[in-house]
């Protein structure tokens, strides 16, 4: 379930040693990724952990455990694990569900898979909407509330 971003620093006279460029993989490219970025010439490999948020089509059904990665399904977008760390802290008065409905708690399952209910999503706008890092998942959790959306987050 965890997702991996590959950043990679270009050994030449344009970006000596300025990070290039960052790519999210899944694990199955990892490996073809680390021969390219070889042949290349890039160095410094660098592994960061990333959580992904996507809008739920339907609503979560009751019963039914939401255990399986599938950031494809609900077209997630990655955010930095660093960026959320800053305010999982605040997070954790929100009310969201672990893995299934009848797991409600408090604040998100950082290592596992959250359901966040649509009355949620003001309370998370609210909390990140002056950091400019997360401006991406801001538009994101604003267009799931304007159509009274689920929201999924699969943590690292």
């Amino acid at each position: 379930m965890v997702g991996i971003i590959l950043a990679y620093k270009q050994v030449n006279k344009l970006s000596p040693g300025g990070w290039s460029r960052g790519l999210f993989l899944s694990a199955r490219e990892e490996n073809a990724a680390k021969k390219e970025l070889e042949h290349l010439r890039f160095v410094e490999v660098v592994y960061m952990a990333k959580h992904e948020f996507g809008i739920m089509l339907d609503a979560p059904k009751k019963g039914k455990h939401y255990d399986e990665y599938e950031p494809w399904k609900y077209t997630c977008i990655s955010v930095d694990d660093d960026d959320l760390a800053n305010i999982v802290e605040r997070l954790s008065t929100i009310d969201f569900y672990w893995h299934t409905l009848s797991a409600k708690g408090k604040g998100l399952a950082y290592y596992g898979i959250t359901l966040i209910p649509p009355d949620s999503l003001k309370a998370f706008i609210d909390v990140i909407a002056d950091i400019s890092e997360l401006n991406e998942l801001k538009k994101l959790l604003e267009q799931a509330l304007d159509k009274n959306k689920w929201m999924i987050h699969y943590g690292i």
